[in-house]
């Protein structure tokens, strides 16, 4: 074999990974049932449905990432852990055997499918056999073979591995009513066993409901697939637990099928393959190994709250109504569309590299002259080509990610304004989607129940103007009052003021305690003396770090050069003139944080970013960097706590990009978070959770410039959230800390400095902007 690299080794063919690993190791093999309390899948199914309990469901999990005859597959040695936790904890799954690396023999992996899984499976549960490995296609006959390398199998030895055709020929022993085996491996399409043509069928529950054999494919048979650590693991597992999850569910039921599933798997792999310059296309494929009466399917995790609608017009099968897989009562139902228009619009733009032919699918969808069936997909690809144009991390998915502490805020308002969300939980379920529906009603905006950023705006401007109307109607004619303007009386909302402008997050005012407490573990002297800060007014920030397409677009235009950076190696910061934010020593994609940034780069970003916006539309900001103290009350979003997911570092992975299990051993330098955020270097912006404010990455990434002068101690802070511009104007604070660094750092109180012109692969920003009163 020819090993081939790609992008400095942060990509290569899985079959051929050219990573050397550490010493192998140990392999498991332990079955997982499902948590006390857990729904199984029967009662999911069930309690959706409206039906009896149907059954159990159960997986086999095989993952090899050390191998002693192949090259180490250290990129996909989580694979099988994630797949495990969403079966268990999303898909419903009742038992889950986990079997790994040494620990996968053909003896024992016979023992557990035709002893162990043949006893415990029955004729009416599901079951799931998963493998993510190498892959090898081996000639005879004048065809070719697949065959999957164990740990101890030699590259020259074929009978050191197992046919593919063998492990799904064993399955069979597994007498589920509905199977579905997924390869995630180079050349897993020559495990294809004869098979028939897959019909597009209208589901119900009832067909859902009937026996079933799938194989779910990385690749045709010739093809390659590829991991990363930029997707914690292999593209097409990552891409499969996403579409299982709901992603997939291109017609909004709540169900996804295998022909969706398999659009959506083979779409999100090509566009990020695409997105990350891999030259070969990448070719996922479903196949049914049996004349199905039915379909294998996941249940969404939105599904799982409603209950389906039951049409009483619809034939009556065994004495009760066939639930027809739509989208909801509270949802607008298109049974006039045109199917066959709708195949044909998206055939035809399918393979389009203009932006525009998406939008008018989507626009035509919204009108109701499409049904919509490729909706998700067509997202998916505008996405990726507007991250191409240099939009930045968008998301123009329709429902936006809401923690929830913003949905609390969406039930109050909704409230307020007479649209009944239930119980102001926090809890997005179907009652407060009914009440986001009959909102978007009465702004003649598509009544989906879903929440985008532009109804996000339109609700808080909703309320704003009711909240003023009902100040002035308290004052009386002699009282005044006036709109408090968009968002003001809304933490959370977001707004653009230009295509290429961050998108910018309304921060409300308050108070908080700037510092740390003398206890707080890694506080240093100059988080001294704690202080009350009161912010004063409403402000915005950027609810990301400035990317490295905003940098780009503003580079291009501008002219600005920017060069030379120091790095990190052997516990020394050397300078590199060659190294910049377009290049800093290892691969970003557009949509991370800009880095090699120094303070006097992020001030002349924020001078072209205001300028732009005027001639864009015409008014006259204020676009900033943040104070210190800005930064500190948004970053801790009202938690008073070392970090603002609490006390514990190592619970930080989920939160944060920083010093943790997965940076190189040339840049640790002392105390790193006890897990792994799957990123070595910079991660795509928005990649972690949010804060309660909604911004991503106050904590990790990259270290924030701030426009405060540094000061040792805050004897001297201002009280009212304004920056600090005496002393030397030359050594500015940076704050966050980044992806490499002590956890310590990263807490919200932590300060940094260094001189205007510094500029280190850890240094970033983000930029804030002053609200009209």
């Amino acid at each position: 074999m020819v090993v081939r690299l790609f992008r400095q080794g942060v990509l290569a063919l899985w079959a051929v990974f050219a990573l050397a690993g550490d010493p192998a190791l140990a392999g498991i093999d332990q079955g997982y049932p499902k948590e006390e309390g857990r729904q199984s899948w029967g009662e999911i199914f069930g309690w959706t449905f409206g039906r009896e309990e149907v059954g159990k469901a159960y997986a086999l999990i095989v993952g090899i990432s050390q191998y002693k005859g192949f090259k180490d597959l250290e990129e996909t040695s989580g694979d099988p852990e994630r797949m495990r936790k969403f079966l268990l904890n999303d898909a419903g799954f009742d038992y889950v055997h986990v079997l790994t690396d040494e620990k996968v023999t053909r003896d024992r992996l016979r023992t557990l499918i035709q002893d162990e899984f043949r006893e415990r499976v029955g004729p009416d549960d599901r079951f799931v056999l998963y493998w993510s490995g190498h892959g090898v296609p081996v000639e005879a006959n004048s065809r070719q073979l697949g065959y999957l390398p164990l740990t101890e199998s030699a590259e020259s030895s074929i009978a050191s591995m197992l046919a593919m055709r063998d492990l799904l020929s064993w399955a069979e022993h597994v007498e589920a009513k509905q199977a579905l085996h997924v390869l995630d491996t180079c050349f897993s399409g020559l495990a294809r066993l004869p098979t028939t043509q897959k019909a597009r069928r209208d589901l119900t529950v009832d067909l859902l409901n009937k026996s079933a054999r799938h194989l779910l494919t990385a690749t045709t048979g010739s093809g390659q697939t590829i991991a990363s650590r930029e997707w914690a693991g292999g593209i097409f597992t990552e891409a499969f637990i996403a579409g299982a999850r709901g992603d997939a569910d291109r017609s909004g039921d709540g169900v996804v099928n295998m022909l969706e599933l398999e659009d959506f798997v083979r779409d999100r792999v090509n566009a990020k393959r695409s997105f990350a310059e891999w030259p070969d296309e990448i070719k996922p494929k479903s196949y049914d190994l049996q004349e199905n009466a039915g379909e294998f399917f996941f249940i969404t995790s939105s599904k799982k709250r409603e209950v389906a609608r039951v049409d009483e017009d619809v034939a009556i099968e065994a004495g009760m109504p066939i639930v027809l897989l739509g989208p909801g009562e509270n949802a607008p139902i298109n049974v006039q569309c045109d199917a066959v228009a709708d195949v044909s619009f998206w055939e035809s733009i399918r393979s389009k590299t203009n932006a525009s032919y998406f939008e008018a699918y989507l626009e035509r969808v919204d009108s109701g002259d499409l049904c919509g069936r490729f909706a998700a997909l067509a997202r998916i690809e505008l996405e990726r080509l507007r991250q191409e144009s240099g939009d930045g991390p968008v998301d123009i998915e329709a429902p936006v990610a809401l923690s929830r502490e913003l949905v609390i805020q969406i039930q109050g308002m909704l409230k307020e304004l007479g649209f009944d969300p239930g119980t102001i939980d926090g809890d997005f379920g179907p009652r407060t989607r009914s009440a986001v529906a009959g909102f978007q009603r009465s702004i003649n905006a598509p009544a989906t129940g879903q929440i985008t950023e532009d109804d996000q705006v339109a609700l808080a401007k909703a309320y704003s103007d009711q909240r003023s109307q009902q100040r002035a109607d308290a004052a009386g004619p002699d009282g005044g009052g006036s709109g408090a303007g968009l968002g003001r009386d809304f933490a959370g909302s977001s707004f653009r003021d230009c295509p290429e402008c961050p998108e910018m997050v309304v921060i409300p005012a308050g108070s908080f305690v700037m510092g740390s407490p003398d206890d707080e573990e890694g506080r240093d002297i100059d988080e001294a003396p704690r202080i009350e800060v009161t912010i004063p007014a409403p402000f915005a920030l950027g609810r990301y770090e400035i990317t490295r397409a905003q940098f780009r677009g503003f580079v291009s235009e501008s002219r600005y050069e920017s060069e030379g950076c120091r790095y990190r190696s052997n516990r020394e910061w050397l300078p590199d003139s060659s190294r910049s934010w377009e290049n800093p020593g290892f691969d970003q994609g557009p949509d991370h944080p800009a880095t090699c940034i120094s303070w006097n780069d992020a001030k002349a970003y924020v001078r072209w970013l205001n300028n732009k916006v005027k001639k864009s539309i015409g008014v006259e900001v204020e676009y900033r960097l943040p104070s210190e103290a800005e930064w500190e009350y948004s970053a801790r979003g009202g938690v008073d706590a070392p970090y603002f997911w609490g006390d514990d570092p190592d619970a930080g992975c989920d939160y944060a990009n920083g010093h943790d299990n997965s940076v190189p051993k040339d840049k640790k330098d002392g105390p790193s978070m006890n897990c792994s955020d799957q990123h070595a270097f910079t991660a795509r912006a928005g990649t972690f959770r949010p804060n309660a404010f909604g911004l991503y990455d106050m904590s990790g990434n990259v270290w924030e410039w701030v426009e405060d002068s540094w000061q040792d101690e805050y004897t001297a802070i201002r009280t009212d959230g304004r920056s600090w511009e005496q002393g030397d104007a030359s050594l500015r604070v940076l704050r966050g800390g980044a992806w490499f660094g002590e956890p310590r750092n990263m807490r919200s109180a932590n300060r940094n400095r260094r001189y205007v012109g510094a500029r280190y692969d850890i240094y970033g920003f983000r930029v804030a902007r002053t609200l009209a009163p």
